[in-house]
């Protein structure tokens, strides 16, 4: 998986931008990961695929 760095000028994005972003898959095909529960948080599964991530989450 492709890790991003995000900049000061961008503190959050979308988490499904995100995972596209790192090569995981298309955007929509992400979403249907995040909506079936295949991801997580910091340890919580995520359904919402607008969520806000920051370069502190894992």
């Amino acid at each position: 998986m492709k890790m991003i760095t995000m900049s000061e000028s961008k503190k959050s994005i979308r988490l499904n931008r995100y995972l596209a972003l790192c090569g995981i898959g298309a955007r929509r095909k992400v979403e249907e990961h995040i909506l079936a529960g295949k991801v997580t948080i910091n340890g919580e599964v995520v359904t919402e695929p607008g969520r806000q991530v920051e370069g502190a989450d894992a």
